[in-house]
């Protein structure tokens, strides 16, 4: 049911609970969809919602609506089903993954399946337990980097796909306790690209703002410190206002933060501040999205359509196993002085 308290905005919830339905075969092709009359009492949710969560589906193809008669279960048996598992509710990476992919599978007659993990490796599981019986063509997965202690069922998971041989490919991160077909970025170079920027730009009194309990963000990490130890670890859901003070306060002349958002909330509490980057701290991020442009970041590259290119290719020419690690480039901008 709809999560009121969730992040997620509610519509893409309301796709997701229909797309569930669709994917487990509760919803079969062919079958008409409850009205928007009906949904809208049902999830207690406002008609624009409901058309919202309906026209996300009539993207994916997975339903089709007939003006005056209602919407419904779209039958594509001649097109190819890849189900693509992705944090939807990622404003920040995932618009990348989904235009990269879906416009190879669109170019060569597949539906994008949309599926929410939330960021969640049980929803992983969910999922992959359910697509395991529709037979698809093939999966793409972003893989979760949440440590978790208990590895079985995420394996059990990926053995039926092996065992039916439904072709799959993880993308953004893997888990080193599956054999599978991946496409990733090289996290670790990440770390040592934006260490010996700083390093060749005279800082070596250094911070990093951290994710804690995060795979991805101590790959980063243990890649920087091989070249530039830090002197302050700053986790990003503690009290960051006050972290940067206390860094200011030690010296420290540069922050590594692991992504572009992070610097991004960083340079907005340095201006509350009337603090300035690079002129009182220097800042170097990580993935090179559409923010650090905005605020002129230097960010080490992450390839995140050309992973997501690659991946759907990879799937739809059976072009598997494969197992490809993007190395890593900086894109240098104006958030670091020379010292």
């Amino acid at each position: 049911m709809i999560d009121r308290d969730s992040d997620t905005p509610v519509y893409l919830q309301l796709a997701d609970i229909i797309r569930n339905k669709i994917v487990s075969g509760e919803i079969k092709p062919g079958d008409m969809l409850e009205s928007e009359t009906v949904m809208t009492k049902k999830y207690d949710v406002a008609r624009l919602t409901v058309r919202e969560a309906l026209n996300i589906l009539v993207n994916e193809n997975l339903i089709e609506k007939h003006h005056g008669k209602g919407s419904f279960c779209k039958n594509n048996a001649n097109r190819k089903k890849i189900y693509v598992l992705l944090n939807i509710s990622d404003f920040y990476f995932v618009p990348y993954y989904t235009q990269s992919i879906s416009k190879i599978l669109q170019d060569n007659n597949a539906d994008f399946i949309a599926c929410d993990t939330r960021n969640s490796n049980d929803e992983i599981c969910t999922y992959l337990e359910q697509i395991a019986d529709s037979a698809p063509e093939g999966v793409i997965i972003q893989a979760c980097p949440t440590p978790i202690a208990d590895h079985t069922r995420l394996i059990n998971a990926f053995s039926v796909l092996d065992e039916k041989n439904i072709p799959y490919i993880i993308i953004d991160y893997k888990y080193d306790f599956i054999d599978s077909s991946y496409i990733i970025p090289d996290e670790y170079n990440a770390g040592v690209k934006a260490a010996q920027y700083f390093k060749d730009c005279g800082h070596s009194n250094l911070a990093a703002i951290c994710i804690e309990n995060d795979n991805v963000s101590k790959l980063r990490l243990d890649g920087f410190c091989t070249v530039s130890p830090v002197k302050k670890i700053i986790y990003f859901k503690n009290n960051l206002r006050q972290e940067i003070d206390n860094a200011i306060e030690e010296g420290i002349t540069g922050l590594f933060c692991f992504n572009d958002f992070i610097a991004k909330e960083v340079i907005d509490i340095l201006k509350e501040k009337n603090l300035r980057t690079p002129d009182d701290i220097s800042i170097i991020s990580v993935d090179d999205t559409v923010i650090a442009n905005i605020y002129s970041l230097t960010s080490v590259i992450h390839p995140k359509n050309k992973i997501g290119e690659e991946a759907a290719k990879a799937i739809l020419n059976n072009s598997l196993p494969i197992k490809k690690i993007f190395k890593t480039k900086i894109s240098t901008r104006n958030s670091v002085k020379k010292i």
